[in-house]
């Protein structure tokens, strides 16, 4: 499938398409990170709760950032977006990223895969990543200005191939994606999560019915370059990862990976 070149005006017709009608599109063919460019654009202190809603779109995306050290490649035939949006009370931080993550599973599943989400925002189908999510914040005068990253690999070729054993992209499944309508899917879900009121409860049932099916296995914990066997139990009201390691001790976990243990079959 062919990369078809796109400009802001087709995203901001695909906002429009689904009422989204007063955020503003920012746009760039290249780019280093799609959040960078919004945290350069808003600026800090009061801009940070004055300057609307918007979205930052790029076609391919150079220095891109996952959780923690991870770099997420974003080569043309990706999308790349930043969703950046003011007034959103700290108490929320914590489970945005799942609510992030179940939205865009919704998107996903509205265009016939059977995507999932594995803790706390990482996008699967068939057990293989499919977009990468990262939430970043600003505050001012105790009130967040939230940047969401989203990359998600549309066109089989952009998946680098260090990472092809555990990569997969739309294309690969059957879709010819219409970014810019993606896009706008995804932005409104996104936005509807952010201005729900009280949304905290809902948010981590929400997130458990799409989650993979790992709860009460041994999976491989991969944090702060340490490798361990915990068994998967819960996800508590914080949105912090319930597990039990091999000692029997029970912890919730703010960082971290998790991997499913493959049985290799003799």
């Amino acid at each position: 499938m062919m990369s078809v070149n796109l400009g802001p005006g087709d995203y901001e017709r695909a906002l429009t398409a689904i009422g989204l009608n007063d955020i503003n599109v920012f746009h760039r063919q290249t780019t280093g990170s799609t959040n960078d460019d919004a945290r350069a654009s808003i600026g800090s202190g009061p801009s940070l709760l004055d300057t609307p809603v918007a979205i930052f779109v790029a076609e391919a995306q150079t220095r891109g950032r996952g959780r923690g050290s991870n770099a997420w490649s974003s080569p043309k035939g990706s999308i790349s977006l930043t969703i950046t949006a003011p007034g959103v009370h700290v108490s929320r931080l914590g489970i945005l990223p799942l609510g992030v993550g179940t939205a865009v599973v919704g998107a996903l599943r509205a265009l016939g895969v059977s995507a999932t989400v594995k803790w706390p925002n990482d996008v699967l189908i068939e057990g293989r990543k499919v977009c990468g999510i990262l939430c970043e914040s600003s505050l001012h005068s105790g009130i967040a200005r939230v940047f969401i990253g989203i990359g998600i690999n549309v066109e089989a070729d952009s998946i680098e191939l260090e990472a092809a054993p555990r990569a997969t992209a739309l294309s690969a499944h059957g879709l010819d994606v219409n970014r810019p309508a993606l896009v706008a899917d995804i932005t409104g879900r996104v936005l509807s999560l952010i201005h729900a009121a009280a949304p905290g409860p809902s948010v981590i049932l929400d997130w458990k019915a799409v989650s993979v099916p790992w709860w009460g296995e041994a999976v491989r914990l991969i944090d702060g370059g340490t490798e361990k066997t915990v068994t998967l139990l819960d996800v508590n009201p914080e949105g912090q990862l319930v597990v039990r390691d091999e000692a029997g001790i029970v912890r919730s976990l703010v960082s971290g990976e998790v991997r499913e243990i493959r049985v290799v079959s003799a």
